[in-house]
């Protein structure tokens, strides 16, 4: 996570990039040049250096992939990766090989270039069993994710979760994706066929709403996905009061 400076300073660095801005910038909604050098480098960084199961790759993947496409309609599907082996595995790896990001402008620019390349179709992808019912997701792992992003988004400073060190997700891009995190999980394991997102990063106030609607609707303390203990269907259940008014997740035909 930046310092207050940092950030700020990366905001200027890409604000004064006309041409970037112009470029890339249109339509990105809370997805600017600096909000995405802020969770590029992060999941290139602190991310993707160490060994994560499938959950966390998948969300990784899916983080960059909406990113990189704002606010498009009909491109951010819920499930372009996470039902997508085949294509986290690509998004991630070309992230792993972007330059280092000691050069801000280097490393997301050069990241608009070659990312895209390895991005999924809006084709929904073939049935792999990557899914929170098709068993190559761990449950156990989804229901960590669901947990440390339910605190990320609405547990308090004070609360004990945080072990003294305070990082929730805050910024736009942060609650836009972090919410939409949970909105997969959530449509998905109450078995509905799509979820779109593009809503959430709009612009920032949109992003806020979304993360302030998450936890009004699953309130930390009263929910604990911690202690689902291997069960698809507590998950389900926990996670279903998202799935319409907040998730938009979409019903069968």
């Amino acid at each position: 996570m930046f310092s207050v400076n940092r950030f700020f300073l990366l905001t200027i660095i890409f604000g004064g990039n006309v041409l970037a801005e112009e470029k890339y910038g249109a339509n990105a909604g809370v997805f600017t040049e600096s909000a995405i050098f802020e969770r590029l480098s992060h999941f290139k960084d602190a991310g993707l250096v160490n060994e994560l199961n499938t959950v966390d790759q998948a969300m990784i993947a899916d983080g960059i992939y909406r990113m990189f496409h704002g606010g498009e309609e009909g491109i951010a599907d819920g499930y372009a990766l996470w039902k997508n082996r085949l294509a986290t595995e690509m998004v991630n790896n070309a992230t792993k090989h972007l330059p280092p990001t000691q050069g801000p402008s280097h490393f997301v620019l050069t990241a608009h270039e070659e990312l895209p390349k390895f991005f999924p179709s809006i084709k929904a992808p073939k049935e792999d069993g990557y899914s929170c019912r098709g068993g190559s997701h761990s449950i156990d792992d989804i229901s960590n994710a669901m947990y440390n992003w339910h605190r990320a988004l609405c547990a308090q400073k004070e609360d004990p979760a945080w072990n003294g060190v305070y990082d929730p997700a805050y910024m736009p891009q942060q609650m836009a994706l972090t919410t939409g995190f949970m909105c997969i999980v959530a449509c998905d394991c109450n078995e509905r066929p799509a979820c779109s997102l593009q809503n959430f990063a709009i612009d920032a106030n949109n992003a806020q709403l979304a993360r302030d609607t998450l936890c009004e609707f699953i309130q930390w303390g009263e929910v604990d996905f911690s202690q689902i203990n291997s069960d698809t269907e507590a998950l389900a259940i926990l996670s279903a009061p998202l799935t319409d008014d907040l998730c938009d997740c979409k019903t069968a035909n």
